[in-house]
């Protein structure tokens, strides 16, 4: 803020803790490099299909076929 002069007479700044944010997008890539790392080792066609038929995720079986998630 600035006094009827232009000189600065206060500054103001917020901040926020966002720990418990980053933990939580952490422990959910953890979850999922695990998720995929078991999904890969099944010998079979797996995949995870969204609404619109988006592809959420899919194994490494899945990969490069046509018509599959690259």
């Amino acid at each position: 803020y600035r006094d009827a002069r232009g000189e600065i007479v206060a500054v103001l700044g917020l901040t926020r803790d966002i720990t418990e944010r980053k933990e939580a997008v952490a422990a959910r890539e953890d979850t999922l490099a695990t998720l995929q790392l078991c999904i890969d080792s099944v010998p079979a066609l797996i995949h995870i299909v969204a609404p619109a038929e988006r592809y959420r995720l899919a194994n490494r079986h899945c990969v490069g076929r046509p018509g599959r998630p690259r």
